[in-house]
């Protein structure tokens, strides 16, 4: 174990099933386009902040038609549409006409229907559902909430996390969350010393994602030896933590002679519990998922998909150790020594015989690739 437990770790973050939805901003737009035909009757998009403007400028800017934050509709501020290539429908609101309008609320997700539920009665007092065709459309809800909505993309239903808000919802309570490249940005070359450069990078490292609500745990593989330059700086962001871990090797070289990083963190992750582990490198966090069979999310490419069991990537030095290691080790030379194999029966179809060794060639081709020959 390369890091410091302490009495109360084993489960802390709680127990939480490891069938997590998942939807990326990527996840999101592709359900729009999915989508488009059932949103070209409005005349307009209408945002719920704070995420719903996310989800309607993105729709805005696909069909291009106007659009408006919410506070700014229902206060009939309509001169300024948010988008640059103006139509007709742009045009009924800056000139005025825009009596009988279709508008499309929408939010990103929709619980119970309560928000929209709320919205529904303000129109109906502040007469807007009388000079306006509104709808209301929620991108991902639970079934409860169906019947509040006129229009959803998809059924998401709980534990669920969104990469747009995940870092300011109170789930984050039960996130193991890694610092570099997460929180703050990654130690240049010159910056990681592992000496006085190093530990000035700890006390002033520029911010990336600040978490607006307190993280369960911040596991990083940074040394114990930089602990209060560490916490120096998450005291001067405000960010908010249970449990900080870190690695308890005693020097860099050390951490990476025995490549501890993403051993550690899965480690820290199956103990502590908790229902995601955030992380900023893909092999790590694809690592991570392999040790611990737990969600692991990375910017860039969403919820990491595990080792390939039959791959052991030659140039990564940060993947499977010890047992694993050695089994995935095996499978890889035992690939190579097949390879080898069929680059010499290939050379031999070079020469004459070729039907003589045609057997041989489909046996060895149905081992490489790991099926029987037909």
């Amino acid at each position: 174990m390369y890091w410091n437990a302490v009495e109360g770790d084993e489960g802390r973050l709680g127990l939480h099933d490891p069938a997590l939805n998942v939807r990326t901003i990527s996840d999101l737009n592709t359900a729009l386009l999915r989508n488009l035909d059932a949103f070209q009757e409005f005349d307009c998009i209408v945002g719920v902040p704070r995420s719903g403007l996310l989800v309607g400028t993105m729709l805005a800017l696909h069909l291009n038609l106007p659009f408006f934050h919410l506070h700014d509709f229902l206060n009939g501020r309509f001169d300024h549409t948010y988008t640059r290539r103006k139509s007709s429908k742009h045009r009924l609101f800056e000139d005025g006409r825009h009596a009988n309008s279709r508008v499309l609320i929408v939010d990103d997700s929709s619980g119970n229907g309560v928000t929209f539920a709320d919205l529904r009665r303000r129109f109906a007092d502040e007469g807007f559902d009388t000079a306006f065709n509104i709808k209301y459309m929620a991108a991902f809800c639970l079934p409860a909430a169906l019947p509040r909505v006129d229009l959803h993309l998809e059924l998401v239903p709980f534990p669920r996390v969104f990469e747009w808000n995940m870092m300011h919802h109170d789930n984050s309570r039960f996130y193991c969350v890694d610092l570099d490249g997460v929180l703050c940005v990654d130690p240049t070359p010159e910056q990681n010393d592992d000496g006085p450069a190093y530990e000035a990078f700890c006390l002033g490292a520029t911010p990336r994602l600040i978490p607006t609500v307190p993280l369960g745990a911040i596991v990083t593989a940074r040394l114990e030896k930089y602990r209060a330059q560490t916490e120096t700086w998450l005291q001067r962001q405000g960010i908010r933590y249970e449990r900080l871990i870190m690695c308890n090797l005693p020097t860099g070289a050390e951490r990476r002679r025995v490549k501890a990083h993403a051993k550690m963190k899965a480690d820290a992750y199956r103990t502590l519990g908790g229902m995601l582990f955030v992380e900023s490198d893909p092999a790590q966090a694809r690592e991570i998922r392999t040790l611990t069979g737990k969600p692991v999310f990375c910017f860039g490419i969403g919820l990491a998909e595990p080792i390939d069991p039959e791959i052991l990537p030659s140039n990564n030095e940060r993947m499977v150790h010890g047992p694993e290691n050695e089994r995935l080790q095996k499978a890889l030379e035992a690939a190579n020594t097949r390879c080898k194999e069929l680059e010499y029966v290939i050379n031999a179809v070079r020469r004459p015989g070729f039907a003589q060794i045609k057997a041989q060639i489909r046996s060895l081709m149905s081992a490489v690739l790991g099926r029987r020959s037909g």
